[in-house]
């Protein structure tokens, strides 16, 4: 009956631990998108024909590794020029 409980506060524990990175994760997150969206209104300050989608896009690909950049940058490149 001992170990039970014991399995059950580590479960308990696990689950906690689990939320708690899941809720540090989300705000990592929502600060790198927040950094990304004032990045992308000083592009648009300093060049107001940009389009901002590719802008976004291509910060995007900045926070990636150069081989996963060009592979994306292909594929969106293609997508456009097939429309």
């Amino acid at each position: 009956m001992h170990a039970g409980l014991d399995l059950a506060w580590g479960a308990g524990a696990l689950l906690y631990c689990g939320a708690m990175k899941q809720q540090t994760n989300r705000a990592a997150a929502l600060r790198r998108h927040q950094a990304r969206e004032r990045t992308l209104q000083r592009v648009l300050r300093r060049h107001p024909e940009a389009d901002p989608d590719n802008v976004w896009h291509a910060l995007v690909l900045l926070e990636l590794p150069p081989v996963e950049r060009l592979r994306r940058g292909l594929v969106r490149g293609r997508k456009v020029h097939l429309r």
